[in-house]
């Protein structure tokens, strides 16, 4: 993909330039974390889309009471500002420039408890959060170019702005709970598990909270993972519909090493609601390994099997012979070869044999490593 928006097609999306600047430190008094960010972007190119974005965001988390019972409070600000050059003729939003501030507070509770077996020992932590999100609903007017591909998920039930950007911001207030589980078993080894859920309290619904937008409560969201023996590991996590408890989502994955070989086994499903245009729930298996052959060198290989329309269809394939050595293992050579038919706006399809080098930079390095590097060479 170009870097320059003279030089690319029109269906490459480019951002450019893009400034980016996080601090993250101690508050005003004991028990408090004050996180700034600020960023400014210039998207072009981006399904039609061109504009640029100012974005500051101010946040404080305040530990209230650090007893058997622990409370915090949270209060932000997301100041944005937009100019809108360009966006595609079907498109409700504007052409314009416009303006954003959305307050935001939170307050949660959590209380955990201590269980003890012959069997094991647990920790199960129940949490409760009323949060609050105000100012002006602009989600009509503003293209939402960082945040479409936003599903609720145990990762990011209790934060306080749940969506992985800044262009869609719902105002309203809810309810979030759930509870986790971290166990030590003699059957399953070490187990961790979360199951929660929300529920909009004011405001108009959020796109990603749930196949039936107009539910006031969301998915539920649960996962859980255990580590039977000591080299495997399984995982599972899903999202199931409020009203029927049909699973919408899902993800399960099978991992672990054999001497030398390293695997994994993934399978993912997910409902066709959350795909424009789409006929059938997508359903996707996915196998891949690395095998080391000691100095550097490996093999790899992954294989993706669609499993849509109940059919077995051998999707995309990947099969690469690396290396990799050097001061601080600054160099990796590879040569692969990539199988992937399905194509989009921003991949094109693919079959094809690739060589690759890639160096990576150099930390901090002292005589004695130059030395022993030396000497290990000669």
């Amino acid at each position: 993909q170009s870097l320059s928006s003279g030089t690319a097609a029109d269906h490459e999306p480019t951002i450019l330039p893009h400034v980016f600047y996080e601090d993250v430190k101690p508050g005003f008094r004991s028990g408090q974390t004050l996180k700034t960010e600020i960023s400014a972007i210039q998207l072009d190119n981006d399904e039609g889309h061109d504009m640029s974005r100012w974005v500051g965001n101010v946040e404080i988390t305040d530990r209230l009471s650090d007893g058997p019972v622990k409370t915090d409070a949270r209060a932000g600000v997301i100041g944005s500002y937009y100019s809108i050059q360009k966006k595609p003729a079907a498109a409700a939003t504007k052409t314009d420039d416009l303006g954003r501030i959305t307050p935001m507070a939170s307050v949660s509770v959590r209380y955990p408890l201590a269980v003890s077996t012959k069997r094991g020992t647990a920790i199960v932590e129940p949490q409760v959060q009323f949060a609050y999100v105000g100012g002006t609903d602009r989600t009509a007017d503003i293209p939402n170019r960082d945040s479409a591909d936003y599903r609720i998920d145990p990762a990011n039930l209790f934060l306080l702005n749940r969506y992985q950007g800044y262009d869609y911001l719902r105002p309203g207030s809810r309810l979030d709970m759930g509870v986790s589980v971290q166990a030590n078993t003699s059957v399953l080894g070490r187990v961790s598990g979360f199951m929660g859920v929300s529920q909009r309290l004011s405001g108009k619904p959020s796109t990603g909270l749930a196949v039936n937008e107009n539910s006031s409560l969301s998915d539920y969201v649960a996962s859980l993972s255990a580590k039977p023996f000591n080299k495997v590991s399984v995982s599972w996590s899903g999202r199931l519909a409020p009203d029927d408890l049909k699973l919408n989502e899902s993800k399960t994955s099978l991992s672990g090493t054999v001497s030398k070989l390293n695997y994994s086994l993934e399978h993912m499903q997910l409902a066709k609601p959350y795909f424009k245009s789409a006929s059938s729930d997508l359903e996707e298996l996915t196998a891949s390994f690395t095998y080391s052959l000691g100095g550097g060198w490996k093999v790899i290989g992954r294989q993706v099997w669609n499993l849509s329309n109940g059919k077995t269809v051998r999707d995309s394939s990947t099969a690469a012979f690396s290396w990799t050595g050097g001061l601080q293992d600054c160099l990796t050579i590879d040569f692969g070869y990539d199988r992937d038919l399905d194509a989009d706006r921003d991949i094109k399809a693919d079959d094809q044999f690739t060589f690759t080098m890639n160096f990576k930079y150099l930390g901090s390095i002292s005589k004695d490593v130059i030395k022993s590097t030396l000497l290990s060479n000669n």
